[in-house]
């Protein structure tokens, strides 16, 4: 996205506060974002696919005596904004009223410059980064017979808010993602891979290591069988490290905690994790992909601690669970679009990295299982802290991968996982919001045969 279109939206939303004319007694917010992605996907050596998708939306947010009206539009004609407020007053009229609502005033911080086009390289550099995702899952090995889908995808983001608190700040979030769809065969079975990691910037992408990790898991996964039921170490790469934080990170939401819909309520202070672990939410680092100055509402980003050495020290708040705490938002109040409401949710929510070799971790591990892939993570119960997970992977003998093993399920709460984390690796991988390294975990069970 250019530059003069982003401050063109930023102007939209400040004419947008003028023409909405807030009454005296409310406090009234204009959300404006405008946004942009392309994708290129590339299937059987061909270009297969170019897609490209635009949006642009505002979103209106009254609030009055404790009330809240919210509405929406994804249209730029002066009249939208017109007949968004219209729609947020009627539905006010119809809201309990809420003491902990309120909207951010004017920042003390810099004003945020819009961010240039990080989406202008040639089209060819990105067919050929999707080419050399293909090149390399190929390359992983002789087995692999297809791939089925290697991916480039971008997106910028560009949002603007404005209120009659006298808050006027935009921002913008660029992504970079890669994937890989890959298949093995051999004359008694079939498997597949798949990899997807994402980066704020271009220098940063690995297409020959996503390539490669799928080519990898699909062939190394052939002619895999279960696993006897047992009590046994895992040793979980970062993939699936972060994909554990994504579907547990709820249960750091001060709102699910004053919901009582969190494991963690009331834990503050206590040991909850292996001496040694921290866990952090950080909306102010340089590499995350959920770094900005404000969050959705206006607030100041910032770092917060969450576990330190094992013990439950923090949550992350937005302005109205905050307000309910006595306490200040920590700059996670966000929308997944310009359709929703702020609402709390992670920055960059990353498990800090340990020093220790992948290698030593498998040594560690004799007799253990690496996993390749877990599925049902959507099932985790934050309010239980339960799961239970279908799983692939591979028995560890004399330190490296042995036999592939499928068909095995790990069930448990993600307070003993993390209690039982014995080693961590010094090898984090971002993926998406969420960054983890690997972690041995000892005494899990598995059930299998």
């Amino acid at each position: 996205m250019k530059k003069a279109k982003a401050a063109e939206t930023a102007e939209f939303a400040r004419q947008a506060l003028v023409k909405a004319a807030p009454r005296a007694t409310e406090q009234l917010e204009i959300f404006t974002l405008e946004g942009e992605a392309r994708a290129y996907e590339i299937a059987d050596g061909r270009l297969e696919n170019i897609k490209t998708h635009k949006t642009f939306g505002l979103a209106v947010r009254i609030l009055d005596s404790g009330r809240v009206g919210f509405a929406c539009r994804a249209d730029t004609r002066p009249e939208a904004v017109v007949m968004a407020v219209a729609e947020a007053r009627a539905i006010l009229r119809y809201s309990a009223p809420d003491s902990a609502r309120e909207l951010f005033p004017r920042p003390e911080i810099n004003f945020e410059s819009p961010a240039p086009d990080l989406l202008s390289r040639p089209a060819e550099d990105k067919i050929a980064m999707a080419h050399r995702i293909a090149k390399a899952a190929r390359y992983a090995d002789v087995r692999v017979k297809q791939v089925q889908q290697a991916a480039y995808y971008e997106s910028s983001r560009h949002m603007a808010l404005v209120n009659s608190l006298g808050l006027e700040l935009s921002w913008s979030r660029p992504a970079f993602s890669l994937g890989a769809l890959v298949l093995a065969e051999n004359q008694h079975d079939t498997q597949m891979g798949e990899e997807y990691r994402s980066w704020r910037n271009w220098e940063g992408l690995d297409p020959e290591g996503v390539g490669k990790q799928a080519g990898q898991q699909a062939a190394g996964l052939l002619g895999a069988e279960s696993l006897s039921t047992g009590r046994r170490s895992l040793l979980i790469p970062p993939g699936i490290a972060a994909g554990l934080l994504e579907a547990a990170w709820k249960a750091w939401s001060a709102e699910m905690v004053q919901r009582g819909r969190s494991f963690l309520g009331g834990r503050e202070g206590t040991q909850i994790a292996a001496p040694g672990i921290n866990l952090i939410d950080d909306g102010t680092l340089k590499e995350g992909l959920g770094t900005a100055l404000v969050d959705d509402e206006g607030s100041p980003m910032q770092r917060t601690e969450l576990v330190k050495d094992g013990k439950l020290t923090g949550l992350i708040y937005n302005i109205e669970s905050a307000r309910r705490a006595n306490t200040s938002s920590t700059g996670n109040g966000l929308r997944l679009e310009f359709q929703t409401m702020p609402d709390v949710r992670p920055t960059n929510f990353w498990l800090l990295p340990g020093t220790q070799e992948v290698k030593a971790l498998k040594n560690q591990a004799e007799g253990g299982l690496y996993l390749a892939e877990v599925m049902g993570l959507h099932t985790f119960d934050a309010v239980t802290g339960e799961f239970s997970l279908g799983a692939s992977g591979w028995v560890i003998e004399d330190g490296t991968l042995g036999r592939p093993v499928r068909g095995v399920t790990i069930a448990g709460r993600m307070e003993e996982l993390l209690r039982q984390i014995d080693g961590l690796g010094n090898d984090p991988v971002i993926y998406g919001r969420f960054a983890a390294p690997t972690l041995l975990i000892r005494d899990i069970m598995v059930a299998g045969n």
